[in-house]
């Protein structure tokens, strides 16, 4: 192929291309026609004088020609005649030509373009007729509203590219809010933690026992949110607990309680009002030995929780009854040890009381939640400063043994 390049420059060169013409209907009914140039023309109707504005000339190159050809429509032939012998030759001996449109006979020498005009014109004003209704209905030229019915639009995509970034970018602005405020209570938790733990012990110093619960417990809180439950944490808790109750001790003791009931028990029978307007929820703190309580077969008694029962041996009688107190508080698991009963000074809750008809004595239950006392201040609080020395330094060491037991400081 030794003309390849000069074929390729021929194909790129641009076809010199014909001016274009135009043809514009003024309104007095005269046509003005002309050719097109590179820039607009404003020309004057020579009847009229009308004032008339042309655009310019297409800048764009045409199509090729092979091309412009295939997207082109075929044109319809229209004849103005009959076919020289086709009627003659289709048609049998005694039948006239119809024409298509009509239904019309005609003659053999009969021309048949107005028939054929005439159906067109009809045919072109029910065409016209029927896009004006399409067009009045809101509807795309050539579509009905069964068609539209049948084949709906495309559905618009609810997951896309552009909405799963901005749902990314959100994530990510509310996962790093996240990580900042975590962050932040971290820090205030550190600086709350070591601020009420001083100011826990200043309120204890003073005597202020309610303001130093406010505060252990504000830091027994903060040491839970850093995830912390060392010793420290834990002795903020124990004195958060201790404090509140020497907050709440009762105002009457174990045995004017139980010696109103017993009046009101040998009066009418009803000492159980009496005894609980008594205690309620107040805390007692005693200072007794711990067994476990046996049943009757010598096996170590259980309670229906499954837990062992203990006595706690407090010497005390009512109108020549004994009292016995009972618990199945399971902090006491870890301070009594085999059959012999140890000393303890622990706070706890009255549950309930009864009068045994047999033997006359009465059982006082104390509830499961028993608060073991591990500070000397609080314990002073409580009313148990002892005068006697060798007493005081047995009571302090038993105090640093429960703290040890617990795991706390003392």
């Amino acid at each position: 192929m030794p003309d390849w390049l000069f074929r390729s420059r021929s194909s790129l060169r641009q076809r010199p291309r014909q001016p274009s013409r135009f043809e514009l209907d003024c309104q007095c009914g005269k046509q003005v026609s002309g050719t097109r140039t590179a820039r607009y023309q404003q020309i004057e109707c020579l009847d009229c004088g009308e004032p008339l504005f042309v655009l310019p000339d297409n800048v764009y190159p045409e199509p090729p020609l092979e091309k412009l050809g295939r997207a082109r429509k075929q044109p319809v032939e229209r004849t103005t005649g009959r076919s020289v012998g086709s009627d003659e030759r289709q048609c049998p001996i005694g039948h006239q030509p119809r024409t298509k449109d009509t239904g019309q006979a005609v003659s053999p020498g009969e021309d048949t373009t107005e028939v054929k005009g005439a159906a067109g014109a009809d045919a072109s004003e029910r065409v016209s007729a029927e896009t004006s209704q399409t067009a009045a209905d809101g509807l795309p030229l050539g579509e009905s509203p069964a068609n539209l019915l049948q084949h709906p639009g495309p559905r618009r995509r609810i997951i896309t590219s552009f909405r799963m970034i901005l749902l990314l970018i959100g994530l990510l602005v509310v996962a790093t809010s996240a990580v900042h405020w975590h962050k932040r209570q971290r820090e205030q938790a550190e600086l709350t933690l070591q601020s009420a733990r001083k100011n826990g012990a200043l309120a204890v110093a003073d005597g202020n026992f309610a303001a130093a619960s406010r505060e252990y417990l504000r830091a027994a809180s903060a040491g839970r949110l850093l995830g912390r439950s060392d010793a420290k944490v834990q002795s903020l808790e124990q004195l958060h607990r201790q404090s509140e109750v020497v907050c709440n001790l009762a105002a009457t003791p174990l045995p004017a309680a139980l010696s109103a009931a017993n009046l009101a028990y040998a009066r009418d029978g009803r000492w159980q009002k009496q005894f609980a307007t008594a205690f309620g929820d107040d805390w007692l703190v005693l200072d007794a030995e711990i067994a476990r309580a046996p049943d009757r077969g010598g096996r170590w008694s259980a309670s229906v929780s499954g837990r062992h029962r203990f006595d706690v041996r407090f010497p005390l009688r009512v109108g020549g009854a004994q009292v016995h107190l009972t618990s199945d508080a399971s902090h006491l698991e870890t301070f009594v040890e085999g059959e012999q009963p140890e000393r303890m000074i622990f706070a706890a809750q009255v549950a309930g009381v009864r009068r045994d008809t047999v033997t006359g004595s009465w059982i006082v239950r104390l509830r499961d939640d028993v608060v073991v006392i591990t500070s000397q201040h609080h314990l002073g609080a409580a009313g148990f400063d002892d005068d006697d020395q060798d007493r005081a330094e047995r009571t302090r060491r038993l105090i640093s043994r429960q703290a040890r037991l617990l795991g706390v400081s003392p």
